[in-house]
């Protein structure tokens, strides 16, 4: 999961959306599909020998694998293929990089809004996080993080109103 946050746009090009929106485009790619090349074939060897975690060492046969870390960073076709080989752990996990509050969101909504100005404390991420669980029908919040999540969702409105749409920027 931290090696997939850490990695999750290291197929941005430059101007990153724009870049996929006007050159990658077309070649029917996005920055998801450049990022799990460079996950699966450029830094596989080096996930791969990664041996500590926070909670520890890995135990002699335990491996990261490149290819759960670049699938867990690609957005959902629909295709009900594509979840096929995949542990339900591992899809559980996949609604933390593709949803209405996904890890890339979180940060950058925090760290534009105090790099902005905007709001130097712009929400909880702890009470987010705290109130964040998984169901049967995947990631859920408990009605006590409701207002935190409506916190999240208009200060990443207003981000988008005030200064990422705004005149200049354009």
């Amino acid at each position: 999961m931290r090696i997939a946050g850490l990695l999750h746009d290291v197929g941005h090009g430059p101007f990153g959306h724009f870049f996929d929106d006007h050159y990658l485009e077309q070649f029917g790619l996005t920055h998801e599909d450049i990022g799990s090349h460079i996950i699966e074939h450029e830094l596989g060897d080096i996930i791969r020998r990664i041996r500590r975690n926070p909670g520890g060492r890995l135990q002699p046969l335990e491996e990261l694998d490149p290819r759960q870390v670049a699938w867990l960073i690609r957005r959902p076709s629909g295709n009900a293929d594509e979840q096929e080989g995949h542990p339900d752990w591992l899809r559980r996990l996949r609604a933390l990089f593709s949803g209405i509050y996904t890890v890339d969101n979180m940060d950058f909504v925090l760290r534009d809004a105090y790099m902005s100005g905007y709001n130097t404390r712009a929400f909880d991420i702890s009470r987010l996080i705290h109130y964040s669980f998984f169901t049967e029908s995947g990631l859920a919040i408990h009605a006590r993080g409701m207002s935190t999540l409506i916190n999240f969702i208009e200060t990443r409105a207003n981000l988008f109103r005030s200064i990422y749409f705004h005149r200049t920027v354009r």
